[in-house]
């Protein structure tokens, strides 16, 4: 494994400090929202106090009513009597069964009836009850498309006649292959606490809307809205008041709708809760569900963490139940958006991202710049440490001593005192064959000289080789021999000083061979010497 690649495993360290900045984070935006919660629960006692301060303005006769309850939204305009319903908004018709919607605009009521489309000649007949024994009935015209009138009928289940026009009545059908949709316009005053609507055929009623009792009436008291929207201060928070059924009796405030972009918008995902638990209430204002407003109708004040309806952020709903008396007679939502600290999580994180690449970036490029400068100090030592002996195996006097003063900077100087006495042994056993070649010239020639005289006749003459002793003769040979060596390691020696002294040039290998090979081609003629020789120089 190379130097930058452990440096880069070391760098990958840094990675920690990330790491550690991101739980910091999660633990932040985690005690910001407990806080949170707990500031909304305080907050949703507090207008719960306020309301409870005014029973007038909580309708509770749905509670007690018998029978489903028909809550009464607040248009934003005039709906048109048409049989549409594409301008009710969130009120619009989506199931495939009988529905029934209603609102009320300035001094009008609407109401939005889906029916199982009736076969051809039958009739609508709306029945609206005041108080038990006392009911109305107008009927509707749902054959033909477009606005109507209706025909005030007797009230008597099934009666369609006598008929008297009333005009205060509009109505307006579209009649499908499965469905007919038909919307009802009528003065507010004419409201009555309960309706039905019937379908007739020839056979009597058919069909009857809802299937069994009544739809009960249920209009918000007008100054409900007006209240709660002098309660809530600041954005980011909506409070809603229902009443035990979970209907929508006014609300007030907004929940803001924030989306991330750039890298906010990749980072968003690290921070989001995968809870099961966290399900979000209804998305529309029609009905509200959810564990805490069902703890607060049963009266156990609650709280806890769910999605908004943009799927988007975190809303803290705290419910809280309403009295009067001892009487549970609805419940107070306040719901308030953790965009603020979401926002401030996203933002310290995307900071700790951005910083941390940097860091990390910049200590990679600092520890590759000190490990190339590492690597280019060791290579540079290897070769150098590759030269400093020759191929003869001569020490050279070229290894150069750093002044670095680090670790590098020590080991080349032990690389230049190692070759030093390396070099300091080279020369000794230089010397050693000058100095043997010398000192053993001496005891040689007395070896010589003494067998020499041994060699001698009585008459001093020297005998001849056959007469001499075997003995004495490998004597007087062995050292003649050992005088030839160390005559031929002397000239060795000189010989090695003067090519080391010589100055060296470039030689022609192929000149060098032809020459060499036209001297000897003189002198031998068998057989005859050929040379071959590639064109050019060779150096």
């Amino acid at each position: 494994m190379s130097l930058r690649l452990r440096l880069l495993l070391a760098a990958s360290l840094l990675l920690a400090v990330p790491l550690a900045g991101y739980r910091f984070v999660l633990a932040m935006e985690t005690y910001l929202r407990e806080r949170q919660v707990e500031s909304s629960t305080s907050m949703a006692h507090v207008l719960a106090q306020a309301l409870q301060g005014r029973p007038d303005l909580i309708d509770t006769s749905s509670a007690a009513a018998d029978g489903e309850v028909l809550h009464v939204h607040a248009l934003a305009h005039e709906v048109q009597i048409d049989g549409y319903d594409g301008d009710w908004g969130q009120l619009a018709l989506h199931g495939a069964g009988d529905e029934v919607r209603a609102g009320q605009h300035d001094s009008h009521l609407f109401l939005l009836l889906a029916l199982r489309t009736p076969s051809a000649g039958a009739h609508v007949r709306l029945v609206m009850e005041d108080a038990p024994g006392f009911r109305r009935a107008w009927l509707l015209d749902a054959s033909l498309p477009g606005a109507a009138g209706a025909l005030e009928v007797p009230p008597d289940s099934g009666a369609i006649a006598p008929a008297y026009p009333d005009n205060r009545i509009q109505t307006g059908a579209q009649r499908g292959s499965d469905r007919t949709q038909i919307e009802i316009r009528m003065p507010l005053g004419m409201h009555a606490s309960a309706l039905h609507f019937e379908v007739l055929e020839r056979v009597g009623v058919v069909h009857r809307v809802p299937a069994r009792g009544a739809l009960h009436l249920l209009l918000p008291a007008p100054g409900l809205a007006p209240l709660l929207n002098s309660l809530i201060s600041g954005e980011g928070r909506r409070v809603r008041v229902t009443d035990t059924r979970g209907h929508v009796l006014a609300q007030a405030g907004a929940l803001p709708v924030e989306r991330s972009a750039g890298l906010a918008a990749l980072l968003e995902h690290m921070l989001e809760i995968d809870d099961p638990a966290l399900l979000s209430l209804s998305p529309d204002t029609l009905m509200l569900d959810g564990p805490e407003l069902n703890a607060a109708l049963a009266g156990t004040p609650a709280a806890r963490l769910r999605r908004a309806e943009d799927g988007a952020s975190l809303v803290v709903s705290a419910a809280r139940p309403l009295r009067v008396g001892a009487r549970i007679v609805g419940a107070m939502v306040l719901e308030e958006s953790t965009s603020p600290i979401e926002a401030l999580a996203r933002r310290a994180l995307v900071e700790l991202a951005v910083s941390a690449a940097a860091a990390f970036l910049l200590a990679s490029s600092l520890l590759l710049l000190v490990a190339g400068r590492t690597a280019a100090r060791l290579r540079a030592l290897r070769d150098q440490a590759a030269r400093a002996i020759d191929t003869s195996g001569r020490v050279g006097d070229t290894f150069g001593v750093p002044s670095a003063r680090d670790e590098i900077g020590d080991l080349a100087r032990s690389f230049a005192a190692a070759l030093a006495r390396l070099r300091g042994y080279q020369e000794y056993l230089e010397q050693l064959a000058r100095r043997l070649s010398h000192e053993l010239r001496t005891p040689i020639a007395v070896i010589r000289s003494s067998l020499e005289n041994l060699a001698l006749a009585g008459d001093g003459q020297p005998r001849a080789t056959a007469a001499m002793d075997p003995a004495l003769g490998r004597a007087l040979e062995g050292a003649n021999r050992l005088d030839g060596l160390v005559r031929r390691m002397s000239e060795a020696t000189r010989l090695e000083q003067a090519i080391s002294d010589c100055e060296r040039e470039h030689i022609d290998l192929c000149a060098l061979v032809g020459s060499a090979a036209q001297a000897y081609a003189m002198t031998a003629t068998q057989p005859a010497l050929t040379t071959r020789l590639a064109p050019g120089a060779i150096y």
